[in-house]
């Protein structure tokens, strides 16, 4: 009906600017690594395979239904992955979203796929993780609000920095939001990328290559 098709449409809009703010995250988060600009039309998204800037960092994002927090790295590989928790999340639930953020994060690093999330094998204390017998060192993410994550890497990063924001677009009055490493991340920066990000590369791909960043 009506209804239904307009909550499938607001789903679907959101679904959309999600995947828009984590592309343009990765940019933001790429030219301050590599003090380089890097197009929208860099990226790629290979059918058997994790996203890749050509050009640029590794890197890997994820989002929630407030947030988006990407992570870059120009020496490996690197999966990140973060699940809304809540100021109040009972134990139960933190131990699950810790297991379930850590599971992805590895996979994401190997460039594998949820339907391998079986194949995950995770340390007792979340430190590490194997994916087909390749070995992921696990990081704590713990600098986007009420929200749990990890970061896998095949030896552990240093972090030097965050590129973290709230989905929503938010008035000029509203001040930064504070990203990890104490650096503060302009949401109207973030707004213009993710204006350049429409269009200089949606308009101009697939479809399905939308889709597939959205589950990125």
């Amino acid at each position: 009906d009506d209804g239904w098709r307009a909550h499938h449409d607001r789903v679907e809009a959101a679904a959309r600017r999600a995947s828009l703010s984590a592309l343009g995250l990765t940019l933001m988060a790429a030219e301050r690594s590599s003090r380089s600009s890097h197009s929208p039309s860099a990226f790629s998204f290979p059918a058997d395979g994790k996203p890749v800037l050509r050009g640029g960092p590794r890197f890997s994002a994820s989002h929630t239904a407030s947030h988006v927090a990407c992570i870059v790295s120009p020496v490996c590989e690197c999966g990140l992955d973060i699940e809304e928790a809540g100021a109040h999340a009972d134990p139960d639930k933190v131990l699950k979203l810790e297991r379930w953020t850590a599971t992805e994060a590895a996979l994401k690093a190997a460039g594998q796929g949820l339907r391998a999330a079986h194949e995950v094998v995770l340390g007792d204390a979340l430190d590490v993780a194997l994916v087909r017998n390749e070995r992921f060192v696990l990081q704590v993410l713990d600098a986007v609000p009420d929200c749990i994550g990890h970061v896998a890497s095949p030896a552990g990063l240093t972090f030097v920095g965050g590129v973290l924001a709230d989905r929503e677009p938010v008035a000029s009055a509203r001040p930064p939001a504070q990203a990890s490493a104490g650096k503060a991340v302009d949401h109207r920066l973030l707004d213009e990328v993710v204006a350049r990000v429409r269009r200089e590369y949606v308009d101009k791909v697939p479809e399905a290559k939308m889709e597939q960043a959205a589950v990125e």
